[in-house]
């Protein structure tokens, strides 16, 4: 599993986005620890979790209380001896719908100063990674992009910097029936490489048909991406793999 004895601490998970994130970091065997102002909601998506056979703990941890934060990552990092994933995907109660003309400036102050404050204090999860020589910080982008699409920002081989690698990226793509698509130097340090549903007509190739295959032994593949399998069979695509 990729993330088999992974301990990965999730600020915001009792939402939608950040449910479904915790349920996929469980089905690779990551340890869940959720961390949110209101425990029922994380209880709910963690108490699923133990359901499935997965390990999920919850706190009540304000995001943006410096002292709470600190102390659960202590928690978290003493217990388990390291945090090897730091996911912050918090509201920053922003309003949308309101026209900028008829908006307080304190209403437009506030996602502002959320999002910069909750981002720094929860990324400093990054004093166990760097004691551990790994780990992985990850944010969510918010609300308002297409939904046929994903841009993910991997660290270049000489960075010095651990992130996904692409090659495992594009596995979990598989499984669900993406394909990466584009793939873009942000700077010199990280790539940016897009990924899209696959497409009804897109062509196999042999390399790609050989790591769906693989995946497919290896019980890994999602019902998604044995989906895109079955079509590319049925319509010969499969077969016609270049």
């Amino acid at each position: 599993m990729l993330l088999e004895d992974e301990n990965a601490v999730i600020y915001g998970g009792g939402g939608k986005v950040g449910g479904t994130v915790a349920r996929a970091f469980a089905r690779e065997e990551a340890r869940d620890f959720f961390a949110g102002r209101t425990l029922e909601s994380i209880e709910e998506v963690a108490e699923g979790i133990r359901s499935a056979g997965g390990v999920a703990e919850t706190a009540q941890v304000d995001a943006l209380d410096e002292r709470a934060v600190e102390e659960h990552a202590d928690t978290v990092a003493e217990k388990t001896g390291g945090i090897d994933i730091s996911f912050n995907l918090i509201s920053y109660q922003d309003g949308q719908g309101t026209p900028l003309t008829e908006m307080p400036l304190q209403d437009f102050e506030r996602p502002v100063t959320t999002a910069v404050r909750t981002q720094f204090l929860t990324a400093r999860a990054a004093w166990y990674m760097i004691s551990q020589g790994s780990g992985v910080i990850l944010t969510f982008g918010g609300a308002g992009g297409r939904d046929d699409e994903l841009w993910l920002k991997i660290a270049k081989k000489d960075s010095n910097l651990e992130t996904f690698s692409f090659a495992e990226a594009l596995e979990v793509a598989f499984c669900y029936g993406w394909i990466d698509s584009q793939a873009d130097s942000f700077d010199d340090q990280y790539w940016l490489l897009r990924f899209t549903p696959r497409r009804p007509r897109s062509k196999w190739s042999k390399r790609k048909r050989a790591k769906a295959t693989k995946l497919i032994e290896e019980g890994r593949m999602k019902p998604a991406g044995l989906q895109e399998v079955e079509r590319a069979k049925a319509d010969g695509r499969w077969e016609a793999a270049y």
